[in-house]
């Protein structure tokens, strides 16, 4: 069962949105509440002077320290722990001492970084359009060779997980080509094993001999997943009703 936070301060008719965290803000409370959950999305734009002015207008709070802290130069984990103050919200020593950590590293991150990190927090919360989406916006926005590598291979991974085979493909593809990573390429095969007939799936992967290598690893993953699809029936729902080539692979081979 959910836990159920009780607002007992200010709560605003017109919430803020939270770019860092993709949500509309109501209280002080959820403010805390966000950087004490969800610690690894909070970044510079927190002391922004659009949320200092929520908090005054919106929620009735005195924020003059942390406007002179912001005016000071303070870090973010100062900010925090301020805003913490601020809300009442009472926050163990270990506690907090985990979220300082994370906020220094946070505050060092580049404004790439602190968006990837968002769009893979979305992923990792299986919002995968949401996920494919953050991703490509980044990816036409650097001109980052090693970047769009990354982001290719993850809008791949994205579209895989919403069944679009054929997008997830391409992307594979286009990460494969920027990066020569095999990982990217097995991805590729992967998306083929559920897109062609079986033979030109053999056809497809059989060119070569690294190609043949990596189909190999291909089918000990599609082995692998009708595995714990026998196991976990939600996941058999993914998997197309045939079995592994592997064997035919070897055969034709030798």
């Amino acid at each position: 069962m959910s836990r159920v936070f009780w607002c007992v301060g200010e709560k605003s008719n017109q919430p803020l949105w939270m770019e860092a965290f993709q949500v509309s803000v109501y209280s002080l409370e959820e403010l805390c509440y966000l950087i004490r959950k969800k610690t690894n999305l909070v970044d510079l734009t927190l002391m922004r002077q659009d949320v200092l002015d929520f908090m005054e207008h919106a929620l009735k709070l005195n924020v003059s320290q942390l406007r002179e802290c912001v005016a000071n130069g303070c870090s973010l984990s100062e900010y925090c722990r301020k805003l913490l103050d601020v809300g009442a919200c009472m926050v163990s020593e270990e506690e907090w001492k985990k979220i300082r950590d994370i906020l220094a590293e946070n505050e060092e991150m580049t404004p790439f970084e602190s968006r990837l990190r968002r769009a893979d927090d979305r992923f990792a919360q299986k919002q995968y359009f949401a996920a494919f989406q953050a991703y490509g916006a980044l990816a036409t926005q650097t001109g980052d060779r090693e970047q769009k590598a990354l982001l290719y291979g993850r809008m791949a991974k994205a579209a895989f997980y919403l069944f679009q085979y054929r997008v997830a493909s391409a992307f594979f593809e286009k990460s494969d080509s920027l990066s020569n990573d095999p990982d990217m390429k097995i991805g590729h095969f992967l998306c083929e094993r559920y897109l062609m007939s079986r033979q030109e799936y053999i056809a497809y992967t059989t060119k070569s001999p690294e190609d043949y290598a990596l189909s190999l690893r291909v089918e000990q993953i599609y082995e692998e997943a009708q595995k714990k699809a026998k196991a976990q029936a939600d996941a058999a729902l993914i998997l197309p009703g045939e079995h592994s080539l592997i064997q035919e692979f070897r055969e034709m081979m030798e």
